[in-house]
């Protein structure tokens, strides 16, 4: 089992301009990953994910996984460098993603948790499970499948939506 993390999410959410400033419903946000900021096996992060990640492996270790993580036979990192994300929220509590990963482009339904924060911000978070096939990847495995990274996969997302007020003019003259 491993913790994969990254603080390099990047995007925009617009909100519907309706008159409604607290509605987010039909909010669309594109989102983008650059492969290169993934962490594998972060100690902290294995801590916090619980019991099942006590273990801490070495740093060579996680230097492989992470080889492998990027490698050709699954994220294919040098072909393409970014996980891109499209998000929509379809209600209050869900959202549809479709999401390209290593070529592959699926679409899911997640569950989501909105939050207002102070002023205009929101406080996103995500907490669901995928499986390789659901994204259209194979499961990393050596030794004829005495090794394999199993399914699902769990995902943890949180960020946070500002106003970027700076830019809200050339967004409307594009439209």
């Amino acid at each position: 089992n491993h913790v994969i993390s990254a603080r390099g999410l990047q995007g925009l959410l617009r909100i519907p301009d309706d008159g409604q400033p607290a509605r987010t419903t039909g909010a669309e946000a594109p989102l983008y990953l650059p492969l290169a900021t993934l962490v594998v096996d972060d100690p902290a992060a294995r801590a916090a994910a619980g019991a099942d990640f006590s273990s801490t492996p070495s740093e060579r270790d996680r230097a492989g996984t992470r080889n492998n993580l990027l490698g050709p036979k699954v994220l294919n990192a040098e072909q393409y460098p970014y996980l891109q994300a499209t998000v929509t929220l379809l209600r209050a509590d869900l959202a549809e993603v479709i999401l390209s990963v290593a070529g592959h482009e699926t679409t899911h339904q997640i569950p989501v948790q909105i939050e207002q924060r102070e002023g205009d911000a929101l406080a996103v978070t995500a907490d669901f499970e995928l499986t390789h096939a659901a994204i259209g990847l194979t499961p990393f495995s050596v030794l004829g499948g005495a090794i394999a990274v199993a399914d699902p996969i769990r995902v943890r997302l949180e960020f946070a939506a500002r106003p970027a007020k700076s830019i809200q003019g050339a967004f409307s003259q594009q439209r």
